[in-house]
């Protein structure tokens, strides 16, 4: 599946890990959400750092009081991870001590980390996606969250 993808996102411009397990982690994660293999280039976006913005539709979750508390933890957090990319169990880990850390759950919890992992609200699961980010990108993507700041 990945052979019949590389082409589409090589086509839009996104260059991603040769590593075999990355890329079949990949596309484990994306594989139930396409129907042909352009399908895949929307879906990827969000690994891509080059793509990475703050959408609009993420100003009203960074408006949320507690949204700086979680990014400065998550921020943190993400910085004493000693791979160059965290597994789910570090990621559930590290929402559960900012959980308790920044006081917040539910929504005031999900949406900044998700706005600081991918730049918007709604997508595939952080513990799905986050592993498939390598932690110098996200930093790099949690310090554009933090500037937007309202």
């Amino acid at each position: 599946l990945w052979e019949n993808i590389k082409p589409h996102l090589e086509a839009a411009g996104m260059k991603f890990p040769t590593d075999q397990n990355w890329q079949m982690s990949a596309v484990e994660v994306f594989k139930s959400k396409m129907e042909i293999f352009s399908d895949a280039v929307p879906l990827f976006e969000s690994l891509d750092d080059q793509k990475f913005q703050i959408h609009a539709e993420s100003e009203e979750f960074l408006k949320i009081e507690t949204t700086k508390a979680v990014l400065e933890t998550w921020k943190n957090l993400v910085h004493q991870i000693q791979t160059e990319y965290m597994t789910t169990d570090d990621f559930v880990r590290i929402e559960n001590e900012i959980k308790t850390t920044a006081n917040v759950k539910g929504k005031n919890l999900f949406m900044p980390m998700r706005v600081a992992v991918i730049g918007k609200p709604h997508g595939t699961e952080l513990k799905l996606i986050v592993p498939l980010i390598s932690k110098k990108s996200l930093l790099s993507r949690v310090y554009i969250a933090i500037k937007a700041l309202p």
